[in-house]
């Protein structure tokens, strides 16, 4: 569960008071778990907003160059699915451009 490890936010916006109000109360009941959102913004401001008062940590990525960047680092795409395959996996239409 979300007590074992991290917890990663993806594709949510602020915003979104349904959401908001959930991932609230999922924060609220793991302290100590670490968290983090991605988006691509390089803004110490936001990033200090973030974490002092969410204490949610920011990674300055789109969550495709996430992706590809641990995959690289583990190894847990399969190989058919692999970034390097992307314009083919567009082009047959399992994936958006």
């Amino acid at each position: 569960g979300v007590h074992a490890a991290c917890v990663v936010a993806v594709g949510y916006s602020f915003s979104d008071m349904d959401i908001g109000a959930e991932l609230y109360r999922l924060r609220e009941s793991t302290k100590g778990t670490p968290w983090y959102a991605i988006f691509p913004r390089s803004d110490d401001q936001v990033r200090k907003m973030y974490y002092s008062e969410l204490r949610i940590n920011q990674i300055d990525s789109t969550f495709e160059q996430f992706l590809l960047q641990i995959d690289n680092a583990v190894d847990f795409v399969p190989k058919q699915h692999k970034h390097i395959n992307k314009q083919r996996l567009i082009s047959k239409g399992l994936i958006q451009g």
